[in-house]
């Protein structure tokens, strides 16, 4: 299934951009395909024992174009055992996923509802693509090359859908958030145009898209990151503004940040904040998302936000 969806102002530009450009660049393409695919695949391992063979033939054979390239850039997606591993430990929870990930299908949606949200605030919004997939559970969502939104379905299943029975530990945390969530997380991705230097810069980048999709979804942002950090703010702070410069993040975002300390993704949660401390300092909201979006200079950012003044009060 490639959709197509066009969102112009009128069909004689729809017409120009498509016959000068080939796409206009307002248009955007949903991939959900491959979420057939990995089910066909999955039910037809069932009755065979080369499983590796046959789940690699159905499924990442038959990849998307933008599944591919994943594909092609993720070791973690590439070897087949992670996802047979997957399947014999947790079979109540994959099961569990069929109707809820099938019902991506009709995704378009919600991202044409998120899409909005965005674009009515920031005029320089530029849509993406999306494609929807199944993964061995290694990410929710990620922007691939700045034009692509990636997405995980089994990551972004509803929670009250899916059974988390099988795990040892509690995984509900992953899908708190409602989908829309992590949709309008990636699509302030899509717009941010900056690269990631040090702690600070990646943590904002983060931490701010946290915070625009809870101000344009209206839904407040939760995660054991955010509880942790809410009760150890200033804790956290100092042994965060040490490592401000630092190019090695890996203690603030993503799946190694966890400690025996404290929950993983901590950095989300500080820069939420020094974002947040920024947009309620500012007079004009509307500039203010805009200079969220657009940063150029972290530490004035910073600065500017008032965070660490108000952290001492």
């Amino acid at each position: 299934m490639y959709t197509i969806i066009k969102k112009l102002l009128t069909i004689i530009i729809s017409l120009s951009f498509v016959s000068c450009f080939g796409q206009s660049e307002n248009e955007y393409a949903i991939e959900t395909s491959d979420i057939t695919n990995f089910w066909i695949a999955f039910d037809s391992i069932k009755n065979t024992e080369d499983k590796a063979k046959v789940f690699k033939e159905l499924y990442h054979n038959k990849a998307s174009k933008l599944f591919k390239e994943q594909l092609d850039i993720s070791p973690d997606m590439q070897d087949i055992r992670t996802y047979l591993q997957s399947f014999e430990q947790y079979p109540k929870f994959w099961e569990s996923l069929r109707k809820p990930t099938m019902d991506m299908h009709g995704i378009s949606k919600n991202i044409q509802a998120c899409y909005d949200k965005v674009e009515n605030i920031y005029p320089k919004f530029k849509p993406g693509n999306v494609c929807v997939f199944l993964t061995p559970m290694v990410f929710q969502g990620r922007v691939h090359e700045g034009k692509t939104i990636l997405m995980a379905a089994e990551m972004n299943a509803p929670l009250s859908e899916i059974d988390l029975s099988e795990f040892e530990e509690d995984m509900s945390f992953i899908y708190v958030n409602n989908i829309q969530s992590t949709i309008i997380h990636e699509t302030i991705h899509l717009q941010q145009k900056y690269e990631a230097k040090n702690v600070l810069s990646a943590c904002i980048k983060e931490g701010s898209a946290d915070f625009l999709a809870e101000l344009f979804y209206g839904q407040p942002f939760k995660s054991p990151a955010y509880d942790y950090g809410r009760k150890n703010e200033s804790k956290l702070w100092t042994e965060f503004s040490k490592e401000l410069s630092s190019e090695d993040w890996s203690k603030w975002l993503y799946g190694a940040s966890e400690t025996d300390k404290r929950p993983m993704d901590t950095g989300y949660f500080m820069d939420y904040m020094i974002t947040k401390s920024y947009y309620e300092k500012a007079k004009d909201k509307n500039q203010a998302i805009k200079q969220i979006i657009e940063i150029t200079d972290f530490n004035q950012f910073l600065k500017d936000s008032g965070y660490i003044t108000k952290l001492k009060k």
